[in-house]
């Protein structure tokens, strides 16, 4: 890829870099050919500008065309690259303090608060109103696990397009970052909504308790739900207990989940054997004629040997059946020794 860079007074340098070169790399190079220090350089394709998270060979660098980028650079100003340094320099602990009391027009400045936050996330909350309520900066903390969900502007919370937006963006592993949190905090409208809901009820079924009864009576959004975690399959609306599609969903996930099915459905082969196959005790819950099927009971035993104590008597005691289900015993290893054998 072949990087064209400008500056305000016109053409600067051309950078090839292979695909997998990320800003860093970028940087270390303008700088080697212009002597412009890598940390002055702020780097704008099209209308946005690049940040330490992007890779410079994807498709979101939307000015690239037959390998070719066109790149903007933008000195840093003395004063910003001081409060940078001061922010690398700070602990944690001392970030938000340093910031309220030396340095309160950095509050303004969107880059020195996204560094801020990697350190201390609170500090969004002390930012300019223009800072903590823009969605496209919120969103590219949160992404990038930099900031708390507890910090994100209620204002924010109430848009049902930055939210849908932060539920598909959000940090896959992060202590401080959840849909349970998210859902904890969005404005009470979004609670009826039906698109919200599947989108955090695909991620954790647990949080198909924050919404509305008319949301929970959905049957998308429980089909979902059960999906992700059958045993939710309990505390559903009992009408869904009886539905085949919506029960074979949950076993299929959890095969205990077979306890909470309606009656009928206990008696339904193939609902049970989805269910033994996922987890063999899950026999336990069958009706009593399924428990004497021996196709279901060899299949439940082949997942976990325990379930044999679930099968009906008759099964149990057929000597044929139970080494149908177990093999034979093993063959005891030949007698070495003369005279005792």
């Amino acid at each position: 890829m072949e990087f064209h860079v400008v500056g305000l007074g016109g053409a600067l340098c051309v950078i090839s870099l292979g695909e997998e070169a990320t800003l860093l790399d970028l940087q270390a190079a303008i700088e080697e050919q212009t002597g412009i220090p890598a940390k002055s350089q702020r780097l704008v394709v099209g209308s946005r500008e690049l940040t330490g998270w992007d890779g410079l060979g994807t498709a979101a660098l939307a000015q690239e065309v037959s390998g070719r980028v066109d790149v903007c650079l933008v000195r840093r100003s003395p004063e910003q690259l001081e409060w940078l340094q001061a922010i690398e320099d700070l602990s944690p602990t001392v970030v938000l303090e340093w910031l309220l009391h030396e340095a309160p027009a950095a509050l303004e400045d969107r880059e020195v608060i996204l560094a801020a936050v990697g350190k201390n996330s609170n500090v969004l909350r002390h930012a300019a109103s223009e800072v903590r309520t823009d969605p496209k900066f919120v969103l590219t903390a949160v992404a990038h696990s930099r900031l708390h969900v507890d910090h994100v502007a209620l204002e924010l919370l109430a848009d049902r397009e930055f939210v849908l937006t932060l539920i598909r963006n959000r940090p896959r592993t992060h202590p401080t970052w959840s849909v349970g949190k998210l859902m904890g905090r969005v404005a009470p409208a979004l609670r009826f909504d039906r698109d919200v809901a599947l989108a955090v009820v695909a991620i954790d079924a647990a949080t198909l308790s924050f919404f509305s009864p008319e949301v929970r009576a959905d049957r998308d959004v429980v089909l979902t739900t059960v999906a992700q975690n059958g045993s939710v399959l309990g505390r559903v609306h009992p009408k869904f207990r009886a539905d085949r599609q919506v029960v074979l969903a949950a076993v299929a996930e959890r095969g205990q989940a077979l306890e909470h099915a309606s009656g009928s459905l206990r008696g339904d082969r193939e609902v049970v054997l989805t269910a033994v196959k996922q987890n063999g005790v899950a026999l336990q819950f069958a009706a009593f004629h399924v428990q004497a099927d021996t196709e279901i009971v060899l299949a439940a035993v082949a997942q976990d040997e325990a379930a044999m104590s679930y099968a009906a008597p008759e099964l149990a005691k057929d000597r044929q059946f139970v080494l149908a289900a177990y093999g034979p015993p093993p063959t005891p290893p030949p007698c070495r020794l003369r005279g005792q054998c």
